[in-house]
Order: C-alpha cells, then sequence, then structure tokens
C-alpha cells in the first residue's frame, strides 16, 4: 500500500458513537481527514485534526478520496464496512487499495437488541432484488431486511396472504435515542408507520413453503365465485406445483387459486384464465395487492385464450363452457406428460371429466369433498354442510413409453 497515502474504509454500526468497534475508533482518531455523509459525520466532534469532506454517493466519495495526494482517510460508512453501502463504496475504492474496519452489521445489532439471531437467512436486497417478500418467505425460514417502505408495503399482503402468526423482531431508529424495539407476531404490527431506517426479522415457525390461504371464504352469492379455503388447500396440494412449473388455469374465477399457485411456483409462471369480466376485475386488484410477479390473467375463453402460452406442467380445469376434451388435447400436444387436474361441482360433471380423462390416458383420480362448517343461530353453534365437489388429477400416460 502507498505508505503517503492510506485509505481506510470505516464501518459505523447503527450510527451511535457507542456501537463503533475498538478497530473504527481507533481509526477514527488516527485518520488525517474523514469522509463521510453529513448525518455520519455529525457525530463526530469538530476538530481541527480531523477535517471532514462531505460525500453523499459512491461517486463523491471516489472523487474526494483521489483528491487527496497524501495523508489517513477514512470513509466512514453505516453498519459493516463490506455490507449495503459499504460494500459498494469498496467496490468504487478497490483501484487505491483501500483497508477494511469493520463495524457491527444490521443483522448483529437486531440480534443484540431482540435475542434473536439472523444466522442462517435469506436477505432481502431492495435495489437487487427481483423475487417478492412473499415468495423469499416460501423458500426461506428466516427472512432479513433493512426499510420502513418495504414493510409498509407488504404488511397488508403478508397478511392477506396468510402470515398474521409470523414472528417477527423489528428495531426502529437503531442507534437512535427514540429506538424502539420489537418482538412478536406480524398481526401485532397492524397501523404502525415504520420509520424508514428499521430492520426486520421474519420467522417462520411452521413447515416452509407451505401453502398460505389468507384468503377469507365467503359463501357464493349471486355474481360470485369462490371455493371453501379447505377445497382450495386440496386443489393445490393435488397440482403437485413445483418452483419450477408453468401453469394453466382456466375458468379461475378470482384468481384465489391461482394466486396461491403462483406463490408455489415462485421460479415459474401462472396463466389465469377467465371469460367473466367482473371478476378478472377483481382477480386483477387482488394481484396488485398481492405483490405477486409471475401471475398472468386473461380474460377470454379456453382453449381459445390459450393462443401461444409455453407449454404447461399442470392444467387446473375449474370451470368450462363443456370444451374439457378439446382443451385437454391442446395441453397433451404441448406437453405429453402434463399433469391435469378438474374441479366439478356435480356427479355428472365429475363423471365426464373422469371418463374423458381415462379416454385421453390420463391415470384420473376422483376425490370427494364435503365441507360443514359452524353457525351460529340462537345463541347455539350448528354445523352447516356446504355444497360437495369432486377432484379429479391424473398424470397423462404417454403410450409405449412406460410412463
Amino acid at each position: 500500500m502507498n505508505q503517503k497515502k492510506q485509505i481506510w474504509i470505516v464501518g459505523m454500526g447503527s450510527g451511535s458513537l457507542r456501537c463503533l468497534t475498538r478497530q473504527a475508533s481507533a481509526a477514527i482518531q488516527a485518520a488525517s481527514v474523514l469522509i463521510g455523509s453529513e448525518k455520519v459525520l455529525s457525530l463526530i466532534e469538530n476538530d481541527r485534526n480531523h477535517p471532514k469532506l462531505y460525500a453523499s454517493g459512491t461517486e463523491e466519495v471516489r472523487r474526494a478520496v483521489a483528491g487527496i495526494d497524501a495523508g489517513k482517510i477514512a470513509v466512514l460508512v453505516p453498519w459493516d464496512a463490506m455490507q449495503g453501502y459499504g460494500a459498494a463504496v469498496y467496490e468504487a475504492l478497490l483501484p487505491m487499495k483501500p483497508a477494511v474496519i469493520p463495524g457491527v452489521t444490521q443483522q448483529a445489532y437486531l440480534m443484540s437488541r431482540t435475542g434473536v439471531s439472523a444466522e442462517d437467512a435469506a436477505v432481502l436486497l431492495e435495489a437487487r432484488e427481483t423475487r417478492t417478500l412473499s415468495m423469499l418467505l416460501k423458500e426461506h425460514e428466516k427472512v432479513f431486511f433493512s426499510g420502513g417502505r418495504i414493510m409498509r408495503e407488504n404488511l397488508p399482503r403478508l397478511l392477506r396472504a396468510g402470515y398474521g402468526d409470523l414472528q417477527v423482531c423489528y428495531v426502529e431508529n437503531p442507534g437512535d435515542r427514540d429506538e424502539y424495539a420489537f418482538r412478536g407476531k406480524l398481526e401485532n404490527l397492524k397501523g404502525r408507520a415504520f420509520a424508514d431506517r428499521s430492520l426486520f426479522l421474519l420467522h417462520q415457525t411452521g413447515p416452509v413453503g407451505m401453502s398460505r390461504t389468507g384468503s377469507r371464504y365467503e359463501a357464493p352469492g349471486e355474481g360470485r365465485y369462490a371455493f371453501p379455503e379447505e377445497i382450495r388447500v386440496l386443489t393445490l396440494h393435488a397440482m403437485k406445483i413445483s418452483r419450477k412449473a408453468v401453469i394453466y388455469d382456466v375458468g379461475a374465477g378470482d384468481c384465489s387459486i391461482a394466486l396461491d399457485a403462483a406463490q408455489m411456483a415462485s421460479d415459474g409462471y401462472v396463466y389465469a384464465v377467465e371469460k367473466d369480466e367482473t371478476l378478472t376485475k377483481e382477480g386483477k386488484k387482488k394481484l396488485a395487492e398481492s405483490g405477486v410477479g409471475n401471475l398472468q390473467i386473461i380474460t377470454g375463453t379456453a382453449p381459445a385464450a390459450l393462443g401461444h402460452l409455453p407449454a404447461p406442467d399442470i392444467v387446473l380445469i375449474e370451470g368450462t363452457d363443456g370444451s374439457i376434451k378439446e382443451l385437454l388435447q391442446i395441453v397433451i400436444s404441448r406437453n405429453p406428460f402434463v399433469r391435469a387436474v378438474c374441479l366439478r361441482g356435480t356427479v355428472e360433471g365429475a363423471s365426464e371429466a373422469v371418463r374423458l380423462m381415462e379416454g385421453m390416458h390420463f391415470s384420473p383420480v376422483m376425490t370427494e369433498i364435503s365441507c360443514v362448517r359452524t353457525m351460529k343461530t340462537d345463541g347455539r353453534h350448528r354445523l352447516q354442510p356446504h355444497t360437495p365437489y369432486y377432484l379429479i388429477s391424473g398424470d397423462h400416460r404417454v403410450r409405449g413409453s412406460g410412463k
């Protein structure tokens, strides 16, 4: 390293002087010039021996450091020197061979304030992340992120998706006098504003990857379309959805099942087809609120509406105008090993579906699903049965392949 010019990138932790590491404190004392944002530098007392240069972006920092010919230069960054903004500064200064003075990481600070470890947690990097928070929760037991805006945008979606019992560790304004720490269930954070400087750890207590259907069941009335939650869950189970699955949902209604399927197929895609414009509008509203990015809702009638969509791994038939045979012929032509799942509301409809699937070399299994719920009348709880549904599912067998 050039002895006339030494560069240190110093991690400042939460921004409070009491959170500095010994190495960070020593580097600041030894430095002949301090470079950083106005907020970070405001923590350091004015000293003639420590002139300050304000720089708030990586390019400003690079120019400031390049403009100094000699001396010990301390570039102060929030949290750890190799985390977030600090890592970007290090990359910008790499040709100048800077040394790194670690600081307290965001995860370590949150653990010190809540007592819960963020080790092995997936980290949501807002600037680079293409997956949504709900998608990460489908794959990881723990998810860590910083920024109140992320939680403000995602809290209503997560509650609607059934994550109210999720365990949350949350620190607001870390290191400040008005710091606030919380540990409890996600549903208990409803109504909070969340400061921009906030740290979050979401921790699942149930099985990772389990579908959560948070939509409350509403009895179908005139112009409405809804399945009880139990039927949706069993249907999703019968579909055998993988992370990379491509799925057609035909007769998707308000897209309740399609939304759950899209979250399960986090690296795949779901195409939901529904001819009723009122229902597709309702589905698109739910889609916008959910933050799901791998679902396309198509207004139209199958099979014509399928157009030139990619070959499906799974087709779910919730409703058709009697064109099941033509629909199955199309999906088989696109993928001879497609899996088909059919929901029928009558014995005749279920029998017809089984007959067609058997005749087209599927291996259908039919299950009757009956749902009984309690209803309170005259101060007493009574069991009220709902209309049974028939779930038919099976894989297509290619003749001569042994599959």
